[in-house]
C-alpha cells in the first residue's frame, strides 16, 4: 500500500490536469453540442382548392356511349384541383344499386358528388339531403331537380339531326316510315322522341307503324318488328327511325330477315356511335349514328367541380328546369364522317372499325387503317 502522503500527492495531480486539459481551448475539448431539431418541411402546399370527390357512375360499361370518360375526368380534375382526392363508383346499371351508393354518402365529409343518374326519380330524395349537409351535386346527363349543375348533351338536337338525315334520305317527299323509340321511362330517350317527331310531324311523312322499345324484353320488339314487315316490306317503307344503335341493329336485323339486303336497305338511323353501329354506318347497312365527344363533357364536368370547390363562377350555362346547365353538342356521323369524328378523336381506331369485309368499304368512306 502507498504511504498516505504520496496518495495525497498523486491524487492533487490528476485534478490539476484535468482542469488545464478543461481550460486549454484545444480541439475537441469542447463538450459535444446538442443535437438540432431537423429542418421543417419545405415542400409546398397545394394550390388551388382541396376536397373529396365522388363519382356515382351510372354504367361503366356504356358511359363512353354517353359521352364520359374517367381518364379525362381525372387527369383534368387532377391539374384544376391537385389537392383533390377523387373515387369512382359503379352502379352497373342499377338504380337500386346507385341509390345504396348515394345513400352511405348522406352526412358524410364529401364534398362533392357526381352523379350519372341510372334513374333520375330515385335519386331525388338522395340530392336534396346531400345538399341539406353541404355536399355539392353535378349531374350529368337527365335532369334532377335540385342538383347545382347538371353537363348534358343537347337531346333535343340527337333528335333532330336523327330525323332531318332520315327524310333527306328517303327516296320520296312522301316517305313511309317505321318508327322505333327509346323506353319511355329514360327521360332522355322521351326528350329525343319529342325532338325527332317535331321534325317528322312537320314532314309529309307517314308513320305506319311505331314502337317505344323498353330495352329489357328484345324478342317483344322482333315480334313487333316481324309483324309490321309482313304489312309493309322493306321496298315501300322509306325508311326507319331506330333512337339508337342497340335498335338500329334489331331494326337491320328483321329487315334482313324480310327480304332486304345491304343494297335495298331502307335508310336507318341510330345514335351512341357504338363499334358495330360504326360498322353498318361504314358498311352502308345503317344511315347515320350520333356521337358524344368524350373529352369536353368530362373535361367541363371536372371544371366545374373544381369550380365548387373553389366557390369560383361555373362559367358560362343555360337555366334548364330551373338547373344551371351546360349544354354540349351532339355529332351527327354518316359514313363520309367517320374518319373526322370517332377516328380522329381515338373513340374507336380505324383497325377496330375496318375488318376484312369491310376493307373495300372504309376505303371509299376515307377510313385507313394504320393511321
Amino acid at each position: 500500500m502507498l504511504p498516505t502522503r504520496r496518495c495525497a500527492a498523486l491524487v492533487a495531480g490528476v485534478l490539476a490536469v484535468a482542469l488545464l486539459a478543461g481550460c486549454s481551448g484545444q480541439p475537441g475539448s469542447a463538450p459535444a453540442p446538442t443535437p438540432s431539431a431537423p429542418p421543417a418541411s419545405t415542400a409546398p402546399a397545394p394550390s388551388g382548392p382541396t376536397g373529396s370527390v365522388v363519382v356515382l357512375q351510372r354504367d361503366g360499361d356504356v358511359d363512353r356511349e354517353r359521352g364520359f370518360d374517367k381518364e379525362t375526368f381525372d387527369a383534368e380534375l387532377a391539374q384544376d384541383c391537385p389537392g383533390c382526392t377523387v373515387t369512382h363508383q359503379d352502379a352497373k346499371g342499377q338504380y337500386q344499386t346507385q341509390t345504396g351508393q348515394l345513400s352511405t354518402l348522406v352526412g358524410t365529409d364529401v364534398d362533392v358528388v357526381v352523379l350519372d343518374p341510372v334513374n333520375p326519380l330515385t335519386v331525388v330524395t338522395f340530392v336534396d339531403q346531400l345538399r341539406d349537409y353541404g355536399t355539392k351535386v353535378i349531374v350529368i346527363g337527365a335532369s334532377v331537380e335540385g342538383a347545382d349543375v347538371r353537363v348534358a348533351f343537347d337531346d333535343e338536337a340527337v333528335g333532330t339531326d336523327q330525323a332531318r338525315a332520315l327524310l333527306r334520305a328517303a327516296d320520296t317527299r312522301t316517305p313511309q316510315l317505321l318508327v322505333v323509340n327509346g323506353s319511355p321511362a329514360d327521360p332522355t330517350a322521351v326528350t329525343v322522341k319529342a325532338a325527332a317527331h317535331a321534325v317528322l310531324d312537320d314532314s309529309r311523312a307517314g308513320i305506319v307503324g311505331e314502337y317505344d322499345d323498353l330495352g329489357t324484353r328484345p324478342r317483344l320488339l322482333q315480334t313487333w318488328l316481324a309483324t309490321l314487315l309482313t304489312y309493309y316490306p322493306p321496298d315501300v317503307l322509306g325508311g326507319v327511325y331506330a333512337a339508337d344503335d342497340r335498335i338500329a341493329g334489331e331494326v337491320i336485323d328483321a329487315l334482313g330477315a324480310a327480304g332486304a339486303t345491304p343494297a335495298t336497305m331502307p335508310p336507318v338511323t341510330g345514335a351512341d356511335a357504338e363499334l358495330d353501329a360504326v360498322r353498318r354506318v361504314v358498311a352502308g347497312t345503317q344511315l347515320m349514328t350520333v356521337y358524344r365527344p368524350l373529352g369536353p363533357g368530362s373535361r367541363r364536368t371536372a371544371q366545374l367541380t373544381a369550380a365548387l370547390l373553389a366557390g369560383t363562377d361555373l362559367g358560362s350555362t343555360t337555366e334548364v328546369a330551373g338547373t344551371p346547365t351546360v349544354l354540349l353538342d351532339p355529332v351527327p356521323v354518316a359514313a363520309e364522317d367517320v374518319a373526322d369524328t370517332v377516328v380522329a378523336d381515338g373513340y374507336w381506331t380505324a383497325d377496330q372499325i375496318c375488318t376484312k369485309a369491310l376493307a373495300r368499304a372504309c376505303r371509299k368512306a376515307g377510313v385507313r387503317q394504320g393511321e
